[in-house]
This record gives C-alpha cells, structure tokens and sequence, in this order.
C-alpha cells in the first residue's frame, strides 16, 4: 500500500476549508480530492466525492470512486456512486450492468429504488436511457416496466410513462399501483376522461380506500371538474372526519 504523508493529508485539508470559507467550491473539491488520494480514510474520500459530486465534476467524482473500490471493494455506496456517475457520463451500457449487479445482490436494490435513484439527477438523459437498456434486459419484469414509467413520469415524459405503464399492465393486470400510474400519465396529457374511467370503478369497488379516493378528487379537480371533486372530498370527510389532507384540499 502507498504511505499516507499525515502532514499532506492535513494540510490539503485545511487548505480545502479554506477555500470552502470563501465560498470557492471547486477549489475546495480539488483539496480535498487530494486530501482524499493519499489517504486510506474512507470517511474522507467520501466527502470529497460527495464535494465533487456536488458541483457536477464528474471525471473528478469518477476517480475519487475508483479509490474508494480499491480502498473497500464491494462497497455498495462506491458501487451505487459508480452506477450513478456513468450515468451522468453519458455510460448508459456499464450503469445499466452495474445496477443490474446491485439487483442481484442480496438484500439488494429493487428497479424501483434504481429510479429513485437515477431520478434525483436533474437531467433526464442521465438516467432514461440507463432504466430502458434494464428494460431492455428484463422484458418480463413488470416491476422494471413499472420503474421505468414512474421516472418518465417524473420527468414529465408522459407518453413514454403510458406505454410503460401498459406494458406493467400487460404482466400484471391488477397491479393497482400500475392502473393509478396509466391514470397519472394519462391526465399528464389531458386525456382526464381516459384517466378517470380508469380509476372511478377502482373507487366504487373499494369505498374504503382513502388514498385512492384522495387520488381520485384530486383527478377530478384537475380536469376541472370541481363539483364533483368537491362531493368527493366531502363524502370523504364524512367517512374520515380527521383526514386532514381531504380537508386541506376542500
């Protein structure tokens, strides 16, 4: 292993701080990305991973994780880190394969936790083309189907959320969760009376599932129908006198 130089080590910190304190980030990354090389320290490599993460350096963020897997290879956070910044470069094939790994291992991450993931990026290039490649690859998941269309629906790429939306129905027909996304992205496109046949025999089935009728009001009063929306929250209020998110929205 390399000899960590105490004196460097504390020396680019404090030199980080610095530069930190007067407000120059990118500075800062870089001192403590060299802190961070010539050290054994995870907890500090972290950091400045974090720092460089932060401020969008990358290539900067990419090197900091390669030393961390050697430091701690295996470790899920340097893993997830890595997935997420091929992504962000633009590695659709390795995130997707690297998070595919994270599926696999156990008590792993879900397709679900995946686009949580990818969804905190602000760019949706980042992170669309990783989850249809792990489509691509699991065609018969409905969950991966269903992961892919709530971050395209996140990202406003309502079209695409309907089809995968469709093609989670096409494995599981009453997945309900997948029946109120179709209904999401279908409102996301105006198309309210689509949305609402979808969801108004769900609620007359199951009067006593709040959220859903939550769910429905707030559908009607986006398709402007406020009369009905308001009968909704009030018979809602009736049958839940305390539920304050029904009584917020009437």
């Amino acid at each position: 292993g390399m000899a960590v130089d105490r004196s460097e080590v504390f020396l680019r910190v404090f030199m980080g701080e610095l530069a930190f304190q007067r407000g120059d980030e990118r500075e800062a990354a870089r001192q403590y990305a060299l802190a961070a090389s010539v050290s054994r320290d995870i907890t500090l490599v972290r950091q400045a991973l974090t720092m460089a993460y932060q401020i969008s350096d990358d290539q900067l963020a990419w090197q900091l994780d390669q030393h961390w897997l050697k430091l701690a290879p295996g470790d899920r956070d340097a893993l997830r880190f890595q997935a997420v910044l091929e992504a962000r470069l633009g590695r659709t094939a390795d995130a997707a394969q690297h998070f595919e790994q994270m599926l696999r291992a156990p008590h792993g991450d879900t397709y679900i936790s995946t686009a949580v993931l990818l969804g905190q990026e602000t760019d949706p290039q980042h992170g669309l083309p990783v989850m249809q490649r792990m489509v691509a690859d699991a065609p018969g998941s409905a969950e991966a189907h269903y992961a892919y269309a709530e971050l395209a629906l996140h990202y406003r790429h309502s079209v695409l959320a309907e089809q995968q939306a469709r093609a989670t129905l096409a494995i599981k027909p009453q997945l309900d969760s997948a029946q109120l996304l179709l209904a999401r992205a279908l409102a996301d496109q105006g198309k309210y009376d689509a949305a609402l046949a979808i969801i108004r025999p769900r609620v007359q089935a199951s009067v006593k599932d709040i959220p859903l009728r939550l769910a429905y009001a707030a559908l009607l009063a986006q398709a402007g129908r406020d009369a009905e929306a308001s009968t909704q929250f009030e018979s809602i209020l009736k049958q839940q006198p305390t539920n304050a998110q029904a009584l917020y929205s009437a």
